[in-house]
């Protein structure tokens, strides 16, 4: 093979120098070679290290910072050290790649429904197993009883909450992180308009129908309801984005379609 000839020899973009400094001190926090607590070397030994300037380190730590990888104090005792990144870190960071992706059209609102389905099912089974009185409380708490007389950014509260409180009543933390944002990018993506007030009507139903089953520890009818109001959100969030999608003109060519698989 001839390597004259460029598009015989490709070449991946080189990553900045401080991306590949906080990639290798990353995958030693989440291997555990650095455990929570441990101190990272100084700016001075890391930039040694690494053949990097000390601005490049700083530069790479403000990044596992960012990411709630490490925290840093100053003064004598000061330094860098190894954290147990936060749910509250995990969930912005989703949040904000999942809510580019939908933004770009890289995911349809089919699929963030999906994703959903696969998430709030077995949550909502989980909640009918293992809900406490408190949890029937919030449930019924975040159900309004006149949805036509609430703003919209106040219905999209409710719905947020019923929802968390489906996830939350099912002890799974690690689908809670996983399922606000997916909240949080749709609420984003449709505040701006307002549904039919019979979408609402409907939507609060079915959440009392759910709460019914959970209250009731019915986890097979609490798996149902769930799956079917999932289901039956879909027109109505598919015609929002298709009205928008029409009003902005044709999609760059290429470009995913926004309804659902």
């Amino acid at each position: 093979m001839s390597l004259n000839s460029r598009a015989s020899l490709p070449v991946k973009p080189v990553r900045k120098a401080f991306e590949q400094v906080a990639d290798q001190l990353r995958q030693h926090i989440v291997q555990g070679t650095l455990a929570p607590g441990d101190r990272l070397p100084s700016e001075a030994d890391l930039s040694s290290h690494f053949a990097v300037s000390r601005g490049t380190v700083r530069e790479a730590l403000r990044t596992l910072s960012s990411e709630g990888l490490i925290t840093t104090t100053r003064g004598g005792s000061g330094g860098s050290f190894a954290a147990v990144p936060q749910a509250s870190h995990v969930v912005q960071s989703l949040t904000g790649t999942i809510a580019l992706m939908a933004a770009s059209n890289a995911v349809s609102v089919g699929e963030l429904l999906e994703a959903r389905q696969c998430l709030e099912v077995p949550a909502a089974g989980g909640a009918a197993r293992l809900r406490t009185e408190e949890d029937i409380v919030r449930l019924l708490a975040a159900i309004p009883g006149k949805p036509s007389t609430m703003p919209t950014n106040l219905l999209f509260e409710c719905n947020r909450a019923f929802h968390l409180a489906v996830v939350s009543a099912a002890g799974n933390r690690l689908i809670s992180v996983m399922t606000e944002p997916l909240f949080v990018t749709m609420q984003v993506r449709f505040l701006r308009d307002r549904a039919p007030d019979e979408f609402w009507e409907r939507v609060m139903a079915a959440h009392r129908q759910i709460t019914e089953a959970i209250r009731d520890q019915d986890v097979k009818a609490a798996e149902n309801a769930m799956a079917q109001h999932l289901s039956a959100l879909g027109p109505t969030y598919e015609n929002i984005d298709r009205e928008h999608a029409t009003a902005s003109g044709p999609a760059p060519e290429g470009g995913n379609s926004t309804s659902a698989r």
